[in-house]
């Protein structure tokens, strides 16, 4: 919904329709880059030594505290 709303801002804010798409390409990838690095760190955690403990580690590290 994120690229969505933010194609629709491109759109609104040029009134040439190419430069609109690569200006929201441009925002797309700034915030798309860190979500794909991310998951891409966590692939490599799950295949890793000792992938129960380090994933056991993540998951309680975005835990509240009580």
């Amino acid at each position: 919904m994120l690229d969505a709303l933010e194609l629709g801002r491109s759109i609104i804010e040029f009134d040439d329709l190419t430069k609109a798409i690569e200006a929201y390409e441009e925002r797309m990838y700034e915030y798309s880059s860190k979500k794909a690095r991310e998951s891409y760190d966590n692939l490599k955690l799950c295949f890793s030594d000792d992938a129960a403990v380090k994933l056991t580690n993540l998951m309680n590290s975005y835990r509240q505290p009580d």
